[in-house]
């Protein structure tokens, strides 16, 4: 009797325990849900890179094409993490076009003062700037105590930051070696690793100012003679830009913040030639029916975001205006987008848009 008992009461804890650990589990499967996606944001660029890591030399996961939309998880510096295929991948910033808002709330949610200068950089007039820089006005939390900092870090002596470099060599550590121990022993270790991952951040890059750092800094590395050959490539052709305005559709959405017409187009940007691509950022004014001239903030030309346009590829960006109470009334907007290509081969565009309203009074100016 005994023995039976004490082999029911040895099932009844298994079946007991069995219950246990799956409730547990179902909990931890169904109690943690993933973070909240942040907004989508829309590719720009011909194709987007999606990558493991935040990182340009990091494994590529796959290409969004331009116009499809992603869904925006996490921002770190310029980086963006991504949903992708069931999982999550990082992707460049300036590849995609996000959504003032979406953008926001991807800064607050970083944490950082860098990524509210990142918001103002982007948006100096937008409607969170008052927000942002009221919090960088804030001071700054106390640093914790000597003792606890020390303790909460990993040990930076030049033994420790030797051993990262040996096991997985980054341009981060063996840059750190170098600038703190110049003369250490593992000195040439680092140069020695540091030479092919700066040469293989100039090739992703593909870009001349990246070649010539590469070479300022190996002159006579293990890839010099390739950097030159491969500048020497960028230098002897040009990029060929185009661009193109869409028609100015009237984009008044009822918004009682802004009464008055608004009006939102897009301009397309296009590398013809098919050899190397080209970076530009752009800037402009407004100019009303009278001659006047409307800026952005503290009288800054307005500006327009970084792009950059693959060889043979395209980019876009989408902007708006709005006017209170109808001041800028066919007027015109004349923004200049101005940068280099590969090649270092400076890049001048323009564009003009009449800003014409079913409700707007008046002849409209001259060119």
């Amino acid at each position: 009797m005994t023995d039976r008992f004490r082999s029911l009461r040895t099932r009844f804890l298994k079946v007991t325990a069995a219950v246990l650990t799956g409730s547990i589990l179902l909990f931890r499967l169904t109690g943690c849900p993933a973070a909240e996606p942040l907004g989508e944001a829309t590719v720009r660029v011909s194709a987007a890179r999606v990558r493991a890591m935040p990182d340009l030399h990091s494994d590529i996961l796959a290409k969004v094409n331009q116009g499809e939309k992603i869904r925006l998880l996490e921002k770190k510096k310029e980086w963006f993490r991504v949903e992708h295929a069931g999982g999550s991948g990082w992707v460049l910033g300036e590849l995609i076009k996000i959504p003032e808002n979406v953008f926001w709330r991807a800064c607050l949610a970083e944490k950082t003062p860098a990524a509210l200068r990142d918001y103002l950089k982007a948006y100096p007039a937008g409607k969170f700037a008052g927000a942002a820089r009221s919090r960088l006005k804030k001071p700054a939390a106390p640093a914790p105590p000597a003792e606890a900092a020390v303790s909460n870090t990993e040990p930076a002596g030049e033994a420790a930051l030797a051993g990262q470099i040996r096991s997985k060599a980054t341009i981060e550590n063996c840059e750190r070696y170098l600038s703190e121990y110049p003369a250490g022993p593992a000195a040439g270790l680092a140069r020695e690793r540091l030479d092919p991952l700066r040469f293989r951040e100039a090739r992703e890059t593909d870009w001349h100012s990246d070649y010539r750092a590469y070479l300022e800094q190996f002159p006579s590395g293990e890839h010099a003679a390739a950097a030159r050959e491969r500048l020497a490539w960028l230098a002897g052709r040009k990029a060929v830009p185009e661009i193109v305005v869409s028609a100015v559709v009237d984009a008044d959405d009822g918004d009682v913040n802004a009464p008055g017409p608004r009006w939102r187009w897009t301009t397309q940007l296009y590398e013809r030639g098919g050899q190397i691509g080209y970076r530009v950022s752009g800037q402009g004014f407004i100019l009303d029916p009278r001659g006047g001239l409307w800026m952005g903030e503290n009288d800054a030309r307005i500006p327009r975001p970084r792009i950059r346009v693959e060889a043979g590829g395209s980019a876009r960006d989408t902007y708006w205006i709005s006017s209170r109470p109808h001041l800028l009334c066919n007027g015109v907007a004349i923004f200049t987008w101005e940068g280099e290509d590969a090649g270092g081969h400076p890049i001048r565009l323009e564009e003009r848009i009449q800003l014409r309203h079913l409700n707007c009074p008046g002849p409209t100016p001259a060119r």
